[in-house]
């Protein structure tokens, strides 16, 4: 099946206080139709140009109506270039994999982040693999 052409949404992360480096990432309904299911399938960390570590919390998410957020994950924002969050959305009776992506968390000096959805082919390679 195709994925459907109206499924809008982001990962918003925004960070607990000003003086902390914990952020906490919530994934948004922009559309006008409700998501099905979303799970939080992989989240990783890019050290110069390899993943280093990861982990698959499996945090699912149910019948996200449209203008709702749901938060998804808490990071310590340790990651050097890049974190990564990998989710499969259903939508529609379709599944869709969307990569989000942060850079440098930790020299951020503001209090909130946005990412835009990157849909992929596929989902992620195995952890540790460099370039998947």
């Amino acid at each position: 099946m195709n994925a459907p052409d109206n499924l809008r949404c982001r990962v918003v992360a925004e960070r607990e206080s000003l003086t902390s480096p914990w952020w906490r990432f919530y994934l948004v309904n922009d559309g006008g139709a409700t998501i099905a299911s979303a799970e939080l399938a992989e989240v990783r960390y890019e050290w110069g140009e390899v993943y280093m570590g990861g982990s698959s919390p499996g945090v699912r998410i149910a019948d996200l109506e449209a203008g709702r957020r749901a938060e998804i994950w808490r990071d310590d924002g340790g990651s050097e270039m890049r974190t990564d969050l990998w989710l499969r959305v259903t939508h529609q009776g379709a599944d869709i994999w969307l990569l989000y992506e942060f850079p440098r968390l930790y020299r951020q000096t503001g209090t909130t982040l946005e990412a835009n959805a990157m849909r992929m082919q596929r989902p992620p390679g195995a952890l540790g693999s460099e370039g998947s």
